[in-house]
C-alpha cells in the first residue's frame, strides 16, 4: 500500500488550527505560549475586530501536515475609499520557519489573504519583502515620513 503525504496547504485559522498555531508562536515569538492563551487572545481580539464585529481576525498558516511552516495576521481596520467607509485589513506578522524561506510559502500565504481579503495594505521595509509585496500587485509609495495625515 502506498501512503501519500498530505498536500501542502494555506488555511485560514480556526478552532482546529489552535494547537499549530500556538506550537508556531512557541517556535517564533514566544516559548510560554499555551492554546488556551492563543484561544482567549483570539476571542478577545475578535470583540474588538472593527472590520468585522465578533469575527475572528484573519490569520493564516501554510501547513504541510499538521505543522505550520508559515503565518500571516492582520489588523482589521475602517477606511474611507470610494466615497464610504469600507472595512480594510492591514496585512502584518508574515513570518517563514528558516527551513521554509527561499521558497513558495510567503507568497503563498499573501496571495491566499489577497484573495479573500479586500482592500488590503502593507507596511514593509525589508527589500525581500518589497519584492514579494509588488509581486503581488502592492506598490512601493517609498520612504514615509513620521507622520501621516
Amino acid at each position: 500500500m502506498v501512503t501519500t503525504a498530505a498536500p501542502a496547504r494555506v488555511v485560514r485559522v480556526d478552532g482546529s488550527h489552535l494547537h499549530a498555531l500556538t506550537e508556531f508562536y512557541r517556535e517564533v515569538w514566544d516559548r510560554a505560549a499555551t492554546v488556551s492563551g492563543v484561544q482567549q487572545s483570539r476571542a478577545a481580539a475578535a470583540e474588538r475586530n472593527i472590520a468585522d464585529p465578533g469575527a475572528a481576525i484573519p490569520t493564516y498558516l501554510f501547513m504541510p501536515g499538521e505543522r505550520a511552516l508559515g503565518h500571516l495576521t492582520t489588523i482589521p481596520l475602517r477606511l474611507w475609499l470610494d466615497q464610504s467607509d469600507r472595512a480594510a485589513h492591514w496585512l502584518k506578522g508574515l513570518m517563514v520557519l528558516p527551513e521554509a524561506r527561499n521558497g513558495p510559502v510567503g507568497f503563498l500565504l499573501l496571495k491566499s489573504a489577497i484573495a479573500e481579503l479586500n482592500p488590503t495594505l502593507a507596511l514593509v521595509v525589508e527589500p525581500e519583502a518589497i519584492r514579494l509585496y509588488t509581486a503581488l500587485g502592492f506598490t512601493d509609495v517609498g520612504v514615509m515620513p513620521n507622520y501621516v495625515l
